[in-house]
């Protein structure tokens, strides 16, 4: 966890992908949804449709929609949703 976290920062954690590349993700306990940066759209897999999406402090942004990937804390299974969305 960063040392920003509770102190005015963001919550950081490096969770891992299915092919052990480790990645730093913001927790959002209250997002309905799970939303990927672009750059890990090659990663994802078909595109299964597009939506828009609205992200506080930005504007309407269309966004394509994945199956969510595993992902891991550490050596510990996340349970996902079944989708995830990809910034576009």
């Amino acid at each position: 966890m960063n040392k920003e976290a509770g102190r005015g920062g963001r919550l950081i954690v490096t969770l891992r992908l299915e092919d052990g590349e480790e990645l730093p993700f913001q927790v959002d306990t209250g997002a309905p949804i799970t939303v990927f940066d672009k750059s890990l759209e090659p990663k994802l897999g078909k595109r299964l449709g597009t939506t828009t999406i609205w992200m506080p402090g930005s504007d309407a942004q269309k966004s394509g929609i994945y199956r969510s990937p595993n992902l891991y804390l550490g050596d510990i299974p996340l349970v996902t949703a079944g989708s995830a969305l990809v910034m576009i």
